[in-house]
């Protein structure tokens, strides 16, 4: 079932994309990228730039069927993990089914907007003229526009106005423990908005993983290796004020991707720490 649910949420991000990419009019003018070719089609009508949001909304809709039809007879008790603290679904309850479908995709969703934006942060500066940049900003849209700084603090806000929404709501159903008080809800707000940022994890991990193959194997002269290194030397700026070098070997990408391991090993226990001590 887990595998299942994977699978419905990677083809509704696919239905989400091809429904952001058919909107993305200005990609004709990014030379060099044929990905929106392949997630739409020339001369596309209305109707059918609106059937991959009616697809997506379907799915969401009838897989907690589903899901309760088959989830209790196969033992599966679904989780949504917030960092902090996990929710635990009944599997063989409609609305609960439901509750999780939604808020499943939602996490699925934002890890790859949030990503988003950390490429659309350290790339600040690169020229809009790199086909790869161009495709990150034109499915941010205004996002693209904001700072820097503002790019890396929208994973926090995000997430910490959505708990404050949320965390009611699925205390009122009895998915949640039930809150004692606003300050409790901001507080736990806070925390989760900090858990937001360890959605980074995934794409800063594959960044560097390709900029240490592509450095010592050659690959080609694609535009997407050139982005590629671009975007981890500048993730790896901070650590650039000395020098990491063991003859010709560059060890600055191999720092950091221990330093993010030791972030992944230990985050989720601060997190519950912090959540033990000032949201409980």
């Amino acid at each position: 079932m887990a595998v299942l649910d994977f699978i419905l949420n990677c083809v509704c991000l696919l239905l989400w994309l091809n429904w952001r990419s058919s909107r993305l009019t200005s990609f004709s003018r990014a030379p060099g990228i044929a990905l929106v070719g392949t997630l739409r089609r020339a001369g596309a009508a209305t109707r059918e730039r609106w059937s991959s949001p009616l697809v997506l909304l379907a799915i969401l809709l009838v897989r907690p069927i589903v899901y309760s039809q088959l989830g209790a007879a196969a033992h599966w008790t679904p989780q949504f993990s917030l960092g902090a603290f996990v929710l635990h679904f009944r599997s063989d309850l409609f609305t609960r089914m439901l509750i999780f479908s939604l808020l499943n995709f939602l996490l699925f969703l934002a890890e790859k907007i949030f990503s988003l934006l950390l490429i659309a942060a350290v790339n600040r500066n690169v020229r809009t003229t790199d086909p790869w940049i161009h495709l990150v900003r034109a499915h941010l849209g205004i996002l693209s526009r904001c700072p820097a700084w503002l790019c890396l603090l929208l994973p926090f806000l995000i997430t910490f106005m959505l708990w404050l929404t949320l965390g009611p709501l699925l205390a009122a159903v009895q998915i949640h423990l039930p809150l004692k008080s606003f300050q409790q809800l901001c507080a736990q707000a806070a925390v989760i908005g900090v858990g937001g940022w360890l959605l980074w994890q995934y794409i800063i991990a594959l960044v560097l993983v390709l900029h240490v193959v592509s450095s010592y194997v050659y690959l080609g002269n694609a535009r997407w290796w050139k982005f590629i290194n671009t975007t981890a030397s500048n993730l790896l700026r901070p650590l650039n004020w000395r020098p990491l070098r063991l003859g010709k070997l560059d060890c600055t990408p191999l720092l950091a991707l221990a330093l993010l391991v030791v972030i992944i090993l230990l985050a989720p226990r601060g997190l519950v720490i912090l959540h033990n001590r000032f949201a409980a």
